[in-house]
């Protein structure tokens, strides 16, 4: 997916943000100001080196996670809200570990020096498309810093490809392991045709996202599921929202699981 004109004007607009952040804590670090230090100590603890090559590097990384998060608060919350991204960057500041806690207050304070870049901002985090949603974190990454994002390597699955090797997946468990409902099925180890050799308890088909990004597919998985628990709901002649329902609290949450460690990748779908 291209870089669109409104992702590259909010990631020219966010730079001088991040950049103000990333000068005043490494000025801050290298005249040994305690609460800057613990911060990056704290980070470290958590971090690999090659993250991790100088204070400067780690303030322009976490700046640019911040600054998505807070594009990603206009996204989620009402246009009426007064000063939302002042009361994202608020909320951060208190809820977040220290480096990033750090990091929100010293944007916080950076847009309070000039609140017409606060406005600019806001307005062009208004523009971004809901189309563009899921791939808003590849899109500002590939117009701050290609080498960074192919290091991290953030190339989001394109929702048909997804929703192909889902169905794929889906046809599999059917035909070859003997699981009729494919991914909704909810067949335990105990009950299972082919056997339990290694003792397994629970359901048979468990999903997990080991990379889950902005949840391609996930959302395809779950996209697929819904269809299957809908069609044999209607076969029964049951309600198919009662279905659908019944079966998110009892089967789909305790067998769904994601991991992703760039948490503004999957925000965007939050």
């Amino acid at each position: 997916m291209r870089t669109t004109a409104a992702i590259r004007r909010l990631a020219s607009e966010l730079l001088p943000l991040r950049d103000d952040v990333a000068r005043t804590l490494r000025q801050a670090s290298l005249q040994g100001e305690i609460a800057v230090d613990e911060a990056l100590a704290s980070l470290a603890s958590v971090t690999s080196e090659a993250d991790l090559p100088t204070d400067l590097r780690a303030s322009d990384m976490l700046t640019e996670k911040l600054a998505t998060i807070v594009v990603l608060a206009r996204l989620q919350w009402p246009a009426v809200v007064p000063n939302y991204v002042d009361q994202a960057l608020a909320w951060l500041a208190q809820t977040s570990p220290p480096w990033l806690a750090l990091v929100a207050s010293e944007l916080r304070r950076s847009l309070a020096r000039d609140d017409a870049n606060g406005q600019l901002l806001a307005r062009s985090a208004a523009m971004i498309a809901e189309h563009e949603r899921p791939h808003l974190w590849e899109l500002l990454l590939a117009a701050w810093s290609p080498a960074h994002r192919k290091f991290r390597g953030v190339f989001f699955t394109p929702e048909r490809l997804a929703a192909a090797m889902v169905e794929r997946v889906d046809q599999l468990l059917r035909e070859e392991l003997e699981l009729p409902g494919g991914l909704a099925d909810t067949t335990c180890w105990s009950k299972y045709s082919q056997g339990n050799p290694h003792g397994f308890t629970g359901p048979v088909v468990r999903i997990l996202d080991p990379a889950a990004g902005s949840g391609a597919f996930l959302l395809a998985a779950i996209a697929r599921i819904h269809r299957s628990v809908i069609a044999e709901a209607q076969a029964r002649g049951r309600a198919p929202l009662e279905a659908w329902n019944d079966y998110i609290d009892r089967h789909l949450l305790p067998r769904l699981a994601a991991v992703e460690l760039l948490p503004e990748a999957s925000a965007v779908m939050a």
